[in-house]
């Protein structure tokens, strides 16, 4: 990318070896933003497409169609990882364009971190690394068996060729899809952290209670689609830790719970960077609007009470003018710290959570359940 594209362009763009990759296979088109339901097909195609044709050919084949995790990574967690960031790249570049408006005097400044994000966004050194990392635990979590805290040895299992495959393509590009959507959510993150350190224009009386910050959130929003991808991941491999092992879903609680935080921590908390200007931005709204309040209430007290010129009542603005500051300073009493609504929170707990609920039906069966909620709605 041209490091000195101009301002008002969108500086995030979907590039990098991998994408350029898909363009020069004909996947995708020049731009980039068609035919990503192509390559998600294309990428099922090739991770789990030729397991289910060698793994009945294969010495210890069905070891791998009967795990569920395998089937719940190539067949939903990889469309899901493809189309989510193609989503995201889009939505932050819809993002940018107000945080531009809210820069003021910094626009510079402003322009600056978005080059070094949109650097970082594409970086080839980031997507290699992404590569390897994905390749070195794709052969672990095949070849590799946990004994204890940090340590591991090899699994007593035979070489065949639908192993071979699903531990050398299948398994690191699930690990790589996994790895870079989160290098791009940290390049995000930076964006954002370095942004709120500039000084910036905020309305506390913004109907979206946070000064015209809420747009930021979208992205999280967004970014909630890689943690359901990785949560059918997690949920696939404790079914088969139920199914086939008997291990009750209740032992998997804590880690349940745990996932959640991180879903929240991570998508959300990045946003937590503006909160101590929304808060400047509340604090001084609320004084700037306390002092217009006061005089405009003397005046229409000395005008309507004591004056008590009440000929001219109907018609007047000033009664509407009166509610309208009392509407404006309502808004900036209800002024959260936090650019996000409990929509955003459920989003996100909602993407780790959805996927096991075929789990929870393990242990409660789906009749007692709907008894239970026709009994409490009754």
């Amino acid at each position: 990318m041209d490091r000195s594209s101009p301002e008002g362009s969108s500086p995030l763009e979907s590039g990098g070896p991998f994408f350029s990759l898909l363009r020069a296979s004909r996947l995708l088109g020049a731009s980039g933003d068609r035919g990503m339901a192509r390559v998600a097909l294309a990428a099922v195609a090739l991770a789990w497409l030729p397991l289910l044709l060698l793994a009945p050919l294969s010495r210890g084949g069905g070891q791998l169609l009967t795990d569920f995790a395998v089937h719940a990574r190539l067949l939903l967690s990889i469309p899901i990882f493809l189309i989510a960031e193609n989503l995201l790249t889009g939505l932050c570049n819809g993002v940018i364009e107000p945080l531009r408006a809210r820069a003021g005097i910094e626009q510079e400044h402003l322009e600056s971190v978005l080059r070094a994000g949109a650097r970082r966004w594409n970086s080839a050194a980031a997507e290699l690394t992404c590569l390897a990392a994905a390749v070195l635990l794709g052969q672990a979590n095949l070849w590799m068996v946990p004994i204890g805290p940090l340590q591991f040895r090899l699994a007593a299992r035979p070489v065949s060729a639908a192993l071979l495959w699903y531990g050398l393509i299948s398994l690191p590009l699930f690990y790589f899809l996994l790895l870079r959507s989160f290098w791009r959510w940290a390049v995000w993150v930076q964006i954002l952290w370095r942004s709120s350190r500039l000084p910036m224009r905020l309305l506390a009386t913004h109907p979206d209670r946070c000064c015209g910050l809420g747009i930021l959130a979208i992205p999280s929003d967004c970014f909630a689609l890689v943690f359901l991808a990785f949560s059918i991941n997690v949920s696939g491999t404790w079914a088969t830790q139920i199914i086939h092992h008997g291990v009750p879903f209740t032992s998997f609680a804590t880690a349940l719970a745990a996932l959640g935080v991180v879903a929240l921590a991570i998508g959300l908390g990045p946003l937590l960077a503006f909160s101590d200007r929304i808060l400047r931005a509340k604090l001084q709204a609320r004084a700037q609007y306390g002092l217009l309040a006061r005089d405009y209430m003397e005046q229409f007290h000395q005008r309507w009470v004591v004056e008590a010129r009440r000929e001219d009542l109907l018609g007047t603005g000033d009664i509407q003018s009166l509610a309208d500051i009392g509407n404006a300073f309502e808004v900036i009493g209800q002024v959260r710290l936090m650019p996000f609504d409990r929509r955003s929170a459920a989003i996100a707990a909602g993407a780790v959570l959805l996927p096991m609920i075929p789990l929870l039906l393990t242990e409660v069966p789906l009749r007692e359940i709907a008894s239970k909620l026709v009994a409490t709605i009754l």
